[in-house]
């Protein structure tokens, strides 16, 4: 962000405000689906999948530029390799 041009300040409420909006999303969803004991899995799944494709794209710029389009997909396919595999 910083070699587009962004200011310090823009770089730093980016770096802050995205984990705050995240924390009170996982909270919010924390209170409205707390009692979904047999879907929690695929909440979770689906969570954990958007969590990291937000990271990849938004937060880590330098990987957007230098990879393909598709950079979250790849980091989310990579995520998915990792859990299976730690499940065996």
């Amino acid at each position: 962000m910083k070699v587009a041009g962004r200011p310090r300040s823009y770089i730093y409420a980016v770096w802050i405000g995205i984990p705050l909006l995240v924390c009170v999303a996982a909270g919010v969803g924390n209170l409205i689906l707390g009692s979904a004991s047999t879907q929690a899995p695929a909440i979770l799944s689906f969570a954990a999948g958007a969590v990291i494709a937000m990271l990849a794209e938004a937060m880590i710029p330098e990987a957007f530029e230098k990879a393909p389009p598709f950079i979250g997909l790849i980091t989310v396919v990579g995520f998915l390799a990792a859990y299976l595999i730690a499940q065996h």
